[in-house]
This record gives structure tokens, C-alpha cells and sequence, in this order.
């Protein structure tokens, strides 16, 4: 369902209502830039981004300004977030979606687990170069939690599914290396069973070899 003008007046317009990614009506898109003469939403003749000409914050020595984008006229408008002159990156952490990260720790050897880390870290730097914050449990527990001790791991686990009660979206990484039903791990089936319940639809993303 589309973000809406008079729900963003009823909440005092807070800026968390609007998240990275979200649809918008055309009414809440003018409202947000302030610029009713871009009705047709084109820059320079092309359907790219809309921004407004006022500067919202200074992130990282750099003024950011309102954003939003749709991809023709037939398409429906998008909120993008707080993004430099003429970039389509959402800088400000107050509208990113939280991000999710679902893929494999557990592994049989040092050579494999390293991979595995790889994974998760690569998939998190995309999701923050898409402008949200990436939640990936199973990168930071193991600095403080032993995954070979049961009872840390079961707490590991669970801690994980809070985590994700909190999120927006999920991504699952799947690497697509050794026999099928080994790429996807039973804590990465809980958390993939515990996001449906949630109605979150999870994005799968496949790596390493080519999917069949």
C-alpha cells in the first residue's frame, strides 16, 4: 500500500514514516519536493530522479536533499531518502530500511567458514550501498558467543530471530557449492520459516555457480 499525504500529516510528518524504497502517492511525492512544476517527474526530459532544491542536513560534509523517483509516467512514485545532488543513494539512516542478512556460518573447516564470512560481509556492504542498514547476527555473536557450545548457539539462534522481528527485509545468500540440500543451513531455514510468519517475503540471491 502506498505512503500517503494525510497519514504522513496525522504522525507530525516524522521523518521515519518514510523508508527507502517505499511507494508514495503522486500527492505525498509534491508534498515531500515541493515542486508541482516537475509534475511529469523528469530531469532533463528523462525519468530519473526528483529532488528538492532545499538542503535537509549536511552528512559527511555534503548536502543532501529530499529525493524520490518513478520510472515513467505508468509507474508509481518511489520515497529514495536524503541523497546528494543528483545521486539516487539514501544517506540518512533515519529513512533506510533495516536489512535482514541471512546466509551460512557454520562450516566444515577454517577454508570454508572464512567463505562464509565473505559472504555475509559482501551481501551487507550492498545492502548498505542501496542506501539501508544491514542486520547480520551471525557476524557479530561469534565475537562473544562460542557457535560449537549448544546452549550459545541455541541463544545465538534465538537472539537472531528478535533481531529480525525488527527488520523491514530480508535477503537470503545461498552459495551454490557442494550437494543441493547443504546450501541452505537449519538456522537459515528457521529464519527464512520465522520471516514468513512475519510477512516478510525474503529475497533469495544466488552465488558461486551458475543456477540450474
Amino acid at each position: 500500500m502506498a505512503k500517503n499525504l494525510k497519514e504522513f500529516i496525522q504522525c507530525g510528518r516524522d521523518p521515519a514514516y518514510l523508508k527507502n524504497g517505499d511507494i508514495i502517492t503522486e500527492e505525498l511525492a509534491w508534498e515531500i519536493v515541493g515542486q508541482e512544476e516537475y509534475a511529469d517527474g523528469c530531469l532533463d526530459q528523462e525519468f530519473e530522479i526528483t529532488q528538492s532544491r532545499i538542503v535537509e542536513d549536511i552528512i559527511g560534509g555534503e548536502g543532501v536533499y529530499e529525493t524520490i523517483y518513478r520510472e515513467s509516467p505508468d509507474h508509481p512514485w518511489q520515497y529514495i531518502g536524503l541523497c546528494a545532488a543528483g545521486k539516487d543513494k539514501n544517506l540518512a539512516p533515519i529513512h533506510a530500511k533495516t536489512t535482514y542478512v541471512c546466509s551460512k556460518y557454520r562450516a566444515k573447516n577454517e577454508v570454508e567458514l572464512q567463505q562464509h564470512i565473505r559472504d555475509a560481509v559482501e551481501a551487507c556492504r550492498k545492502v548498505h550501498e542501496r542506501g539501508n542498514i544491514p542486520i547480520a547476527p551471525h557476524l557479530y555473536w561469534p565475537r562473544f558467543l562460542d557457535d560449537n557450545d549448544p546452549q550459545d548457539r541455541d541463544y545465538g539462534i534465538a537472539a537472531g530471530l528478535e533481531a529480525l522481528k525488527r527488520c523491514d527485509e530480508m535477503i537470503v545468500i545461498i552459495r551454490q557449492e557442494g550437494p543441493e540440500e547443504e546450501w541452505i543451513s537449519q538456522g537459515m531455514q528457521a529464519e527464512i520459516a520465522a520471516a514468513a510468519k512475519m510477512g516478510i517475503e525474503p529475497q533469495f540471491i544466488y552465488i558461486g555457480k551458475e543456477k540450474r
